[in-house]
């Protein structure tokens, strides 16, 4: 009896072991990991895209330059500054563009605006951005600290470091006396492949 027992438990056992094996379907065969590998890869060296967010300030840097522009009354404006952006962490700020001061009195286009975003490592974003500054209407309400405000496009184009290639773009949310503007950009940030 007992050595039926051991006979049948033993049984038992080797039905479980042989049961808990892979079956055909399951085996991963070479056509497989190449399939895993592959998607593994792609993931990693496909373009990214991010939300951005960033605020930050700038200021006049020197008077407004006759000659940097072409034409009469256009003025080439340099704002320099610094703040906080997504994916970029703390950075200073450079722009210029040319503005004409002739077009008021409630508004006064811009162009050209060449600008970048150095992080604290050194790496650049550039950006472009052109539109019109809206002076504040009689009665409007706002922060007196201000006189105007512009929400225009922008874009990214291009970098160094992990901001090589990179596009994208969003929209300013800034205000200004044309002495100090404050910032509030969004949008969203591309990054190459290897970069992100």
């Amino acid at each position: 009896m007992k050595l039926f027992m051991k006979t049948g438990i033993a049984f038992i056992a080797m039905l479980f072991m042989l049961s808990c094996t892979n079956t055909a379907d399951d085996t991963t065969t070479d056509f497989d990991l190449d399939n895993i590998e592959s998607k593994n890869f792609n993931a990693k060296n496909q373009a990214v895209t991010v939300p951005f967010k960033s605020s930050f300030y700038t200021e006049q840097e020197g008077d407004l330059d006759p000659e940097g522009c072409e034409g009469d009354g256009i003025v080439l404006n340099t704002q320099v500054g610094g703040g906080n952006g997504t994916h970029i962490g703390k950075f200073t700020a450079q722009m210029d563009f040319c503005m004409n001061i002739n077009e008021g009195p409630d508004f006064a286009a811009y162009w050209g605006g060449d600008g970048v975003f150095i992080a604290a490592n050194g790496d650049e974003l550039y950006i472009t951005v052109s539109g019109q500054v809206l002076m504040y209407g009689e009665g409007e309400e706002h922060d007196p600290f201000y006189v105007a405000y512009f929400d225009d496009e922008f874009e990214f184009v291009g970098g160094t470091g992990r901001f090589v290639g990179a596009t994208g773009g969003g929209m300013t949310n800034s205000f200004t006396n044309f002495a100090h503007t404050d910032h509030n950009w969004t949008g969203t940030l591309t990054l190459l492949p290897g970069k992100n």
